[in-house]
């Protein structure tokens, strides 16, 4: 496999297994002790990771690297995407209306 689609392939891996946790980019990253761009250029496929954060992103999604890896050399594709997650923050929840007292 030519490194171009190595890199591409790992990175919709990541990407794959990251949605199906449920788990935001940032959060990954942090998991994974690595920043946020890094994950991003990852999973574009514009990035090829060290062994270091391979196993750091494996661990973050509760897997092995020897998992990963099956899935890159897989021939199969990686299947329907999983839904994607909700973008943005979590919008605050506006605090109850307070009832007022009496007012004469």
């Amino acid at each position: 496999m030519k490194p171009a689609k190595l890199k591409a392939r790992f990175g919709q891996i990541i990407r794959r297994r990251r949605l199906l946790a449920q788990i935001g980019q940032e959060a990954l990253a942090d998991l994974a002790k690595i920043h946020r761009t890094h994950l991003s250029l990852i999973e574009r496929g514009m990035r090829m990771p060290t062994l270091y954060v391979v196993q750091q992103l494996a661990h973050s999604l509760a897997t092995t690297m020897v998992e990963l890896m099956r899935d890159v050399e897989s021939q199969e594709e990686p299947g329907d995407e999983p839904p994607p997650l909700p973008r943005g923050r979590p919008k605050k929840k506006k605090p109850a209306a307070r009832k007022r007292l009496g007012s004469h």
